[in-house]
């Protein structure tokens, strides 16, 4: 008797476990794709590209570096064939675009690895959610995920399900701007405008750059080894060139640094490193929102770089052009002005923050005085007279009452590990209605509370989940308030 009530109920156990699931997928798998039209939905595209280009081709493979950084029917004009460009979201990995790209490896090929300088992007790093939003429109990429992450992608999937879901039966994304499908064109290039430095310093501070061996896992060094060999066993080529870097960014380098990290990845790996990295270091005023994303202006110094790095290692003897375009010269300051939205609050006064001056405003350093106590904080929009413009890692550190953080639109710049050391807040405000405006990194939410919600806009909130920055924290997004009649 015992044993048949053990037996039931660990029946009754299963199925409550794995009827949900079942649910899950069979209804995620029969409902029209959702991330189709985000910046991930481009995916598909570049891998139908890669798919269907016949003959010899050459296939850039990396991250968002790629997608912002290179001009794909230029390099096809010069080196006489035709260009896949394979990259786009460093959160995806440089695994994933390896795996995916090696079915589809012809005679000829000519493969470009040129991942971001970063400890990520330069190791197997795999986000399994990231993986499922882009195979989205495409399950057939499914197939050449690698084996090693099928219990990532099992692990992954539950979110992804649940997330598309909700999309289909609530509000849908409908993303726009620079971080969309249709900013890309038929190569898989951004040809979105980017006519100028968004960032507010000039650099991303939340992402430094800095070129030594120790960003560079052993394990991702064995693989593109691996995988090396194994496009030459199908006649292809590899090599391994550099991202664009924003000089503002790159720290702690010099010629002697730079020869000596060269010459790491030339030991270590079994292709050729056909760039200098020197090359690739191009004054901040060529990037547009991250110190890897290069604006209008940048993008011909790359690409030239690039066609003349091809050349060299394909002993092509013509001469190649570098041509550098005036730098562009973002508009004036906002001065902090912003908008009247968010007028139900008043900002805490000014003098009641510590600050740190930069060449086109202040950033939030402190909160001093009464305002350590204060349960709500509103950011000001000035501070005699100059532009309150970004917030700093450990700003509210002090703060010992906090639930409430309101952050007008005149903030451009949040830092990792903003609300570090804060334990109270639960709500942030951001009233900006353009998630591309205010530049984040990775841990912005590092040492936060793991209730904390940040609450935008609700006519923006779309664009906010699915943005290539603030897509990392689609799970942590609220609304600030909801239409009339909702």
């Amino acid at each position: 008797m015992k044993k048949r009530a053990y037996r039931v109920f660990f029946i009754v156990l299963a199925a409550v476990i794995v009827l949900p699931l079942i649910t899950a997928i069979s209804i995620c798998f029969a409902i029209p794709p959702q991330y189709s039209e985000t910046y991930l939905g481009e995916l598909a595209a570049k891998y139908e590209r890669l798919k269907d280009t016949d003959g010899a081709k050459i296939i850039l493979i990396g991250g968002s570096n790629l997608a912002f950084g290179v001009d794909s029917a230029t390099i096809e004009e010069y080196m006489d064939m035709p260009v896949v460009n394979f990259g786009l979201y460093a959160t995806l990995g440089t695994k994933l675009m390896l795996d995916l790209s090696k079915a589809n490896i012809n005679k000829g090929d000519i493969i470009v690895v040129c991942p971001e300088m970063d400890p990520q992007t330069l190791s197997l790093y795999f986000n399994a959610e990231a993986a499922w939003q882009a195979a989205d429109s495409d399950y057939s990429m499914l197939l050449h995920v690698g084996k090693d992450n099928a219990g990532e992608m099992f692990g992954g999937f539950w979110d992804y399900a649940t997330a598309k879901i909700g999309y289909f039966t609530g509000e849908g994304l409908s993303p726009t701007g620079v971080y969309t499908k249709a900013a890309f064109n038929e190569y898989g290039d951004i040809s979105y405008e980017r006519p100028y430095n968004t960032m507010a310093l000039g650099y991303d501070p939340n992402t430094p750059i800095s070129l030594k061996p120790d960003i560079v896992d052993d394990e991702f060094i064995e693989y593109l080894n691996k995988y090396t060999e194994y496009a030459k066993r199908r006649g292809a080529t590899v090599y391994f060139s550099f991202p664009p870097m924003n000089e503002a960014a790159v720290e702690g380098t010099d010629d002697k640094s730079l020869s000596e990290f060269y010459g790491y990845l030339s030991g270590k790996l079994d292709c050729e490193v056909i760039s200098d990295p020197r090359d690739y270091i191009i004054d901040a005023g060529y990037f547009y929102d991250s110190n890897y994303h290069l604006n209008d202006a940048g993008v011909p110094i790359r690409t030239m770089r690039l066609v003349e790095d091809l050349y060299r290692a394909e002993n092509i003897y013509e001469a190649v052009e570098v041509v550098y375009p005036d730098i562009p010269e973002p508009p004036a300051s906002n001065e902090g002005g912003g908008s009247d939205i968010g007028k139900e609050f008043t900002e805490t006064p000014s003098d009641m923050f510590t600050y740190e001056e930069f060449a086109t405003g202040l950033t939030v350093t402190g909160v001093k005085g009464e305002a350590v106590g204060y349960d709500t904080i509103v950011i000001p929009r000035k501070h005699e007279g100059k532009a309150v413009l970004a917030i700093s890692a450990g700003a509210f550190k002090d703060c010992t009452n906090m639930k409430t953080l309101v952050i007008f639109d005149n903030i451009i710049q949040l830092y990792d590990g903003m609300l570090s050391g804060c334990k109270t807040v639960t709500n942030i405000y951001l009233y900006n209605s353009d998630c591309t405006k205010v530049s984040i990194g990775t841990q912005l939410l590092s040492g936060a509370p793991k209730d904390v919600v940040i609450r935008v806009p609700y006519e923006s909130f779309g664009n906010y989940a699915a943005d290539y920055f603030w897509s990392v924290y689609a799970g942590k997004l609220g609304v600030i308030s909801m239409p009339d009649g909702n």
